[in-house]
């Protein structure tokens, strides 16, 4: 207990408890660095050094190492290092850092694999291919007549067809 002025503060509760009072995190979740992580990911852990893995990058707020079923050998994937599910997920103060980091992993891996292109795939759920629920970016590097990634276009019936779906997502687009 201190005297100020004419009150007398408790010290210990008015210098110590602010700093006793612990952020509430989800459950399975832990801080790393600045990093919001989940305990059990596979990306996560890998980030914290707990998985090893072939690492290529990393700064303050991105990972980067080589896929381990690699699509076209040089095949990189970018992480957040703080654990976002997907997109949707993903804190946006953190674009700028997440799109310089994959540039910069990008034109390396174009670069040290000799390729002529660069897919760079980030898939949302599983009906779309994440398989690892924490969301990452794919850097394929192609050649030419590699023949990863077929692609198969499709047609809209007509340009009516075409034009009420694109009115049906400018509509979602204030959600």
């Amino acid at each position: 207990m201190r005297k100020e002025g004419k009150k007398i503060v408790n010290i210990s509760t008015q210098a110590v408890l602010p700093r006793l009072i612990f952020k509430v995190y989800p459950k399975n979740y832990i801080l790393y660095g600045d990093a919001m992580q989940k305990s059990d990911c596979l990306f996560c852990k890998i980030v914290r050094g707990e998985i090893p893995c072939a690492k290529l990058y990393e700064d303050e707020h991105v990972f980067s190492f080589l896929d381990i079923g690699p699509l076209n050998f040089g095949h990189a994937l970018v992480v957040p290092k703080v654990h976002c599910k997907n997109l949707f997920d993903f804190p946006p103060e953190h674009a700028q850092a997440l799109i310089m980091a994959l540039q910069k992993v990008g034109r390396a891996v174009m670069q040290g694999a000799g390729a002529t292109g660069l897919n760079v795939v980030q898939n949302n759920f599983a009906d779309a291919g994440q398989s690892v629920f924490h969301m990452h970016w794919h850097l394929i590097p192609r050649h030419a007549g590699d023949g990863v990634l077929p692609w198969s276009p499709k047609s809209y019936a007509s340009q009516e067809d075409m034009a009420g779906l694109a009115n049906r997502i400018i509509e979602n687009l204030s959600i």
